[in-house]
């Protein structure tokens, strides 16, 4: 039992890692280009027309979780204009901080706008490009994480990440793809949590994974805990893809903040 556990909690924290390291990466981009794009008015328009289609995606996620844990949702704002870049939309709502379950909710409401948005590329992607829907869903639910051999188990995480990527570049490149390409990656961008939204994340993490180790030491570990496992690390594979998808974005918006101030504007 105690190998299981410690096992357990290898995957738990490895798999959470590259999700991490994405939502730092975005941040960081954020900090670095945001002026810039806004600073030129090709590229912020091009930001502000895609965030009335992402951030309402984003926000809405927030909302939903939020009441599937009891929290009461003062005030939804899906979007608003802020040419200064303040929020875009907000979710305000309340919970009791000592309801176990409303405090580890905290964690999903978080990372909500990424559960959102992959349900919607899923969506899109199925109608859109259900060649490559089929192909990943294939790859994803194929993909084998044995607990019993960490470094097995390690291997496939990666190996179904790169799969993934593979299935992307060298699916066939007809008009339909750019478009699922430009459609899916706006979705992406939006969805990035917030450093707010992180740090209320972390604060749910605390009791929720508390929660979760209690449970494996008061029950045997058996077929339902390993499921477990392996849906949450099939989760974060897909979680950390849909942030690699949104990079496409950051590319084109600095690309088009290149575009000199002479061909912006007309006499």
């Amino acid at each position: 039992m105690d190998e299981f556990i410690t096992k357990a909690s290898i995957y738990l924290v490895v798999s959470l890692l590259p999700l991490v390291l994405f939502v730092v990466i975005q941040n960081v981009l954020s900090f670095c280009f945001i002026n810039r794009v806004l600073n030129n008015s090709f590229s912020r328009t091009a930001y502000f027309l895609t965030a009335a289609i992402g951030v309402p995606v984003h926000e809405l996620s927030h909302a939903i979780v939020a009441k599937v844990f009891s929290h009461k949702v003062l005030k939804v704002q899906f979007f608003q204009f802020s040419p200064n870049h303040g929020r875009l939309g907000f979710v305000e709502h309340q919970w009791q901080v000592h309801s176990i379950y409303q405090t580890s909710g905290l964690f999903f409401i978080g990372i909500a706008p990424l559960l959102g948005a992959g349900a919607l590329i899923c969506l899109l992607t199925f109608y859109i490009q259900p060649h490559f829907f089929e192909l990943a869903s294939h790859l994803v639910v194929s993909s084998s994480f044995e607990w019993q051999n960490e470094y097995s188990s390690l291997s496939s995480f990666i190996q179904t990440s790169l799969g993934l990527v593979m299935i992307v570049f060298e699916s066939n490149k007809d008009s339909l793809f750019y478009y699922w390409l430009a459609i899916v990656s706006v979705i992406a961008f939006f969805s990035t949590p917030s450093a707010a939204d992180m740090r209320n994340a972390l604060r749910g993490a605390v009791v929720f994974f508390t929660v979760l180790f209690a449970l494996f030491l008061l029950l045997p570990a058996n077929s339902v805990f390993s499921l477990l496992l392996s849906f949450w690390v099939h989760m974060c594979v897909a979680m950390t893809m849909l942030l690699a998808l949104s990079m496409w974005w950051w590319l084109v918006l600095v690309g088009f903040s290149c575009v000199p101030r002479s061909t912006q504007i007309r006499k």
